[in-house]
């Protein structure tokens, strides 16, 4: 037998003497004698809630692992059928299924090389949170999941965050256990929700995820790193359409690489601030006359640091004040700055690159040195 909702309903399940019997439209079965079957249909709650829901996912219990932290993606239909993927451990996952009346899912994703994934889902038809929530679990750990909806549009609806960002992660040259120089990025929050990002990792990796900002201007950052074996996780939060900060769990495994060979295992605290474009007459720090400012590079193994006096002109012209030979070039569009800097005791250049922080009036990024990085500090 074959249940078909009409226009606006969605079909429940079929019951035979007040006991459910099958869940599922089509209901085949032997028939050996008399049989009352019913097929009960509800209002389709799905429309108001149908769309993609973008977020991450965390074995609260024991914290960020590559093995047991990851992301998902999940598009639901008007109908309630849904469709997506997880990405965990270096490896991508296809998630498709149905949500029944109550909202609620569950799946088995079977993977190469690893166990099958169990996925319960379940989505907000009445409380207006725009959530998915749930778990995953591989049978030796169990993570939370919380994704939230896009909302935005373009037209009708556009997140007071959009617009153009700077960030930083900062590190320490001063520890044994932290990168030296300052990770740094940029990034563009579109008119329809959508986060597109590009980060420059201070052991020389270059990231670019994507993601989206939902309506409480939660941003999910995530990159599975090093084959699956390292991560970047954590969410970033924006506060007055023109700040973003959060704690950011990055995981390096320790390998045979040229730049922190022993990993680490970092909670860095990002820092992020709206980036205006300059207009005519004005710099990338948005000051209208000439600023006299310092450009330092410190640890990554140089023994003494380099620093450069330069003048920062209206028109963004560099002039070198004091120090040895500089390159310094910053893009307007973006924020980013890259140069170079002669280290007196070798006689060559180190290459640089970083990004300024509009609200603060100064630039970070890093360098990178034999075995480490260092930091690229730029201030008055």
């Amino acid at each position: 037998m074959k249940a078909a909702p009409g226009n606006g309903y969605i079909f429940e399940n079929w019951t035979e003497n007040g006991a459910v019997v099958s869940r599922s439209t089509s209901y085949t079965f032997v028939l050996t004698g008399s049989r009352s079957l019913v097929a009960h249909f509800v209002p389709n709650p799905f429309p108001a809630v149908s769309g993609t829901y973008t977020g991450l996912f965390l074995d609260e219990t024991n914290g960020v692992s590559p093995q047991s932290a990851g992301s998902i993606t999940v598009s639901a239909t008007a109908g309630g059928a849904f469709s997506g993927s997880l990405q965990v451990g270096g490896s991508r996952c296809t998630l498709t299924g149905q949500f029944d009346s109550t909202g609620r899912a569950a799946k088995t994703v079977a993977r190469q090389k690893a166990n099958s994934l169990m996925v319960g889902l379940q989505i907000d038809l009445s409380s207006g949170t725009d959530q998915i929530t749930g778990h995953v679990t591989d049978g030796t750990w169990t993570a939370k999941v919380v994704a939230n909806r896009v909302v935005f549009n373009g037209t009708t609806a556009v997140p007071p965050q959009a617009g153009t960002y700077t960030v930083v992660l900062p590190g320490d040259y001063t520890s044994a256990t932290e990168t030296g120089g300052c990770s740094y990025g940029t990034l563009a929050v579109s008119k329809a929700g959508a986060v597109s990002c590009q980060l420059f990792l201070a052991d020389g990796t270059k990231i670019t995820p994507l993601s989206s900002v939902s309506k409480y201007g939660r941003w999910p950052l995530f990159s599975s790193l090093n084959g699956g074996q390292g991560v970047l996780w954590g969410w970033l939060t924006f506060t007055n359409a023109s700040d973003l900060g959060g704690v950011i769990a990055w995981i390096k495994p320790a390998s045979t690489a040229r730049y922190y060979p022993a990993g680490f295992s970092l909670a860095v605290h990002a820092l992020g601030a709206r980036y205006f474009p300059p207009g005519m007459g004005t710099n990338v720090l948005r000051l209208t006359s000439s600023t006299n400012l310092t450009l330092t590079l410190v640890g990554g193994g140089l023994a003494d640091g380099i620093t450069n006096g330069i003048a920062l002109a209206a028109n963004g012209k560099v002039t070198t004040m004091s120090g040895p030979k500089l390159n310094l070039t910053f893009t307007p569009s973006s924020g980013a700055f890259n140069g170079s800097a002669v280290n007196p005791a070798m006689a060559k250049p180190i290459s640089f690159g970083g990004v300024v922080l509009q609200g603060g009036g100064i630039g970070c990024g890093f360098f990178l040195g034999t075995s480490a990085s260092g930091e690229v500090r730029l201030e008055p």
